[in-house]
């Protein structure tokens, strides 16, 4: 079975009061900076700089360098919230492999997985798993193509900053690891 995945819920970001709260209080505007970037970024990689701008206490850091040297207590705002089919292996894989909270139920032809968790959970998953080796084996197929499309769409939300420093390598399958 191929592994489904289904985004179910993420951080809503409410930038007008957030600005406008952390320049009124702070005196900062991490926004000003990310705007002056040749790079344009999602709102939630600019909401993951926006929170280093702060927790760092930087001002003027290339925002491309921030996401990736973000740190971990960053990514912990972002909360992410997946549906995913799969079968019963790529289920006791995903959750030996990953630190997400789950709610699983068994429907007969596979199982239905609900998995919550902030960014760096997920951003751990990827990285953690898709750097190692023993991936590449067909064992670990079903977890590996799930791995990927979270990857993907953590790239399509526009957080691929946080995995440029890694390179795909795709597989026969068409999955691919991170090298």
């Amino acid at each position: 079975m191929i592994p489904e995945l289904i985004v179910v819920s993420c951080t809503k970001i409410e930038w007008p009061v957030l600005r406008k709260t952390v320049s009124q209080v702070t005196g900062l505007q991490p926004s000003s900076i990310i705007a002056q970037s040749p790079v344009k970024f999602s709102q939630q990689a600019e909401f993951l700089l926006f929170t280093a701008y702060l927790y760092l206490d930087i001002h003027d850091e290339d925002p491309h360098n921030v996401l990736l040297t973000l740190p971990r207590e960053c990514m912990d705002f972002l909360h992410y919230t997946f549906l995913i089919l799969c079968d019963q292996s790529t289920t006791e894989d995903l959750r030996e492999k990953t630190r997400a909270h789950y709610t699983i139920t068994d429907v007969g032809k596979g199982y239905c997985v609900l998995g919550t968790g902030p960014l760096s959970v997920w951003y751990d998953a990827i990285v953690l798993n898709l750097t190692h080796p023993r991936m590449a084996y067909k064992s670990f197929q079903g977890v590996r193509t799930l791995l990927n499309k979270l990857l993907l769409f953590f790239e399509r939300e526009g957080l691929y900053a946080l995995f440029s420093k890694y390179n795909k390598k795709q597989l026969k399958d068409k999955t691919f690891l991170l090298g």
